[in-house]
């Protein structure tokens, strides 16, 4: 006798299925059916295949990237399939390679198209951020205006990140954040003490290495087109308050205290955060706790007053926001994605659909300037190969294998760029923009920048004229503003090295201009080793205009 008979309703049992095991049940189900019918039948075979994909496990949203490298059949050049595997690969597999490595040497030591703000912008507050920026003595009437007119060009996807570190006195993070707290109008809604606000703002500023790629200049360049993004499709009209918040201050934080190696030189090293964090998203979670570990101290916490809940909320959108930067975890972002924008399920209403389209916002924002103008990608790209040689470096003096793309020795810039291009920057801009804008200028220029690569892999004899032979302004840039207190002796400096050539040899040769990289290095070359001469030499635009050798704008 059931409960039913006497009107009550019986209790069910909480089930623990999983939707991929529930999936694979109804799959299951199906095919048995299929059997039944006719098992040489197409369709049972596709049921089969489907339910042997999904049986895959947590790793559902990636590509099956190992599985087809494996089989070496494939058309891409070693270098690429290496670096593709390092992107791929287990964070144990690298661990055991490493340790294999070590006991061998234990020294580990174009036209922009403008569109207006999002709606809940606040207009008056517009030219505040360039007001605070204003009192410092250093600047003239004339800077002040330009900072104004930097700040009013803001929603401009030409934005010119390097001509805000010059008139900021190269605090660009700060005036790029502070002015999105007042446009969105953050400050009011949620009480904040102006005052500890810019003093968290500048810790935030200082807790930035001063290395080539990875500086506050990424940081803010990567906040301020989060913010571009953001206003694009109505997206922001649709983010609450707290969401808002937390993607403005994940996007400044999401690379604090980098120290310009990436995760797998860490793991590999057994280097102390690795330890930490367990090897897994090692950079990260850094930088998230770095962060936090800021908020901790009352005098640098703005956002004391905010309800628990509320502050709970903050602190868990701002890790996963941070956190979708690991590029371990491009491809199972960017699966997720087109997953749920093909589905119909994307869209800015959702809550769930629009915290995914922050976070691709923000991954395309940490990649952009493969879709910046040419002279700003240019620029980007001389000073992530810095660090990349630096790592190198690294990793020869600790006796283990050179990183692909991370020799000086065998340097090819143009290969590199292609396969960043080819894997990872175009499939996700194309995704993101087709979702959220399609009208964006960022996969025209991504092309364009493109074509720049191709024609340097198809015509090698120009490799070391095409960018070295540009002429550029010396010493016009100001060099990263450091707090003198800041990570005493832990500062990775900047290096001013450029040629392929290893620079503790002797020949090396250094840029002229100062330690920010600028100066003409047209004659940058070693004398060591003649055969370098075919590989790239890249160097510094520092924001002028860009000639090739045949007097054309690249």
């Amino acid at each position: 006798m059931t409960l039913e008979k006497f009107g009550v309703a019986e209790k069910k049992n909480l089930v623990f299925t999983s939707p991929v095991e529930e999936a694979i049940q109804i799959l299951s189900g199906l095919m048995q059916k299929q059997i039944e019918a006719d098992v040489s039948d197409p369709v049972f075979l596709q049921l089969k295949h489907a339910i042997e994909l999904l049986g895959h496990g947590k790793d559902l949203f990636k590509p099956r990237l190992d599985h087809q490298l494996s089989k070496g059949n494939l058309d891409i050049d070693y270098d690429t399939q290496r670096w593709i595997t390092d992107l791929v690969q287990s964070d144990s597999h690298l661990l055991q390679m490493s340790r294999a490595g070590s006991r061998a040497n234990s020294k580990f030591g174009s036209t922009f198209f403008r569109r207006p703000v999002a709606k809940r912008r606040v207009a008056s507050s517009e030219m505040m951020a360039g007001e605070m920026m204003v009192p410092d003595p250093s600047h003239s009437v004339d800077e002040a205006e330009q900072v104004r007119d930097l700040i009013a060009s803001l929603e401009e996807w030409d934005w010119d990140i390097f001509e805000a570190v010059k008139l900021t006195k190269g605090k660009p993070l700060f005036l790029v954040t502070l002015t999105l707290f007042h446009r969105f109008d953050l400050i009011s809604k949620f009480d904040l003490d102006q005052d500890v606000l810019k003093s968290f703002l500048t810790a935030v500023e200082s807790g930035y290495l001063n290395n080539s790629y990875h500086n506050s200049y990424h940081g803010a360049d990567v906040t301020r087109t989060l913010h571009y993004f953001l206003c694009r499709g109505e997206l922001a009209d649709h983010m609450s308050d707290i969401e808002l918040l937390a993607a403005i201050v994940a996007a400044a934080v999401h690379d604090i205290d980098h120290p310009g190696l990436n995760n797998n030189f860490l793991v590999a090293t057994a280097d102390e955060k690795a330890v930490v964090y367990n090897d897994i998203s090692v950079l990260e979670n850094h930088h998230c706790a770095f962060a936090f570990k800021l908020l901790s101290n009352p005098g640098l916490n703005p956002f004391v007053k905010l309800p628990r809940a509320k502050y709970s909320e903050f602190r868990r959108l701002v890790i996963d926001l941070v956190l979708a930067t690991d590029l371990k975890q491009h491809f199972a972002h960017l699966g997720e994605f087109n997953i749920c924008a093909g589905s119909g399920k994307l869209g800015v209403k959702d809550s769930a659909g629009r915290h995914l389209l922050v976070k691709m916002a923000l991954k395309c924002a940490d990649v952009s300037h493969a879709a910046k103008t040419h002279k700003m990608h240019i620029e980007w790209t001389n000073r992530v190969v810095q660090e990349f040689y630096l790592q190198g470096d690294r990793e020869r003096e600790a006796g283990l294998k050179v990183s692909p793309f991370m020799d000086r020795r065998q340097a090819d810039v143009p290969k590199a760029q292609i396969g960043f291009f080819d894997f990872i920057a175009r499939p996700i801009f194309e995704a993101f923009s087709k979702a959220l804008d399609p009208d964006m200028p960022c996969l025209q220029l991504l092309d364009e920048n493109k074509q720049h690569w191709e024609w340097m892999m198809m015509n090698p004899e120009e490799r070391k004229v095409s960018l070295s032979a540009r002429k550029v302004s010396s010493g016009s840039r100001q060099p990263l503003s450091l707090s003198p207190a800041r990570h005493a002796g832990r500062s990775t400096p900047m290096s001013t090295v450029l040629d392929c050539e290893d620079p503790s040899r002797e020949g090396a040769l250094e840029l002229p201009g100062g330690s920010d990289g600028c100066g003409d290095t047209s004659m940058i070359r070693s004398s060591v080793d003649p055969d370098l001469n075919d590989n790239v030499s890249l160097r510094s635009s520092c924001g002028s205009e860009h000639e090739d050798s045949n007097g054309l704008d690249r």
